[in-house]
């Protein structure tokens, strides 16, 4: 165990070559507005945690308005 080395699986061209493929397949998607807005894990500046604030807030006001059928 002390000699072992993990072996990487892609090559450094391969990696580089898939962050090219998918800056300009996410630049397409936000130019031509395929993504939706409830989206969050894998936008540039969302996360998880927004989606959680937005479903907490959304929640409480359904709750606030009696309207418990309809949270998002």
């Amino acid at each position: 165990m002390s000699n072992y080395r993990c072996v990487p699986l892609l090559t450094p061209f391969s990696k580089i070559f898939e962050k090219l493929i998918y800056a300009r397949i996410y630049q397409h998607l936000v130019d031509n507005n395929i993504l939706i807005d409830k989206q969050y894990g894998f936008r540039i500046s969302s996360s998880i945690v927004k989606a959680a604030h937005k479903l907490h807030n959304a929640t409480l006001n359904a709750f606030n308005n009696k309207k418990l059928w309809y949270i998002l």
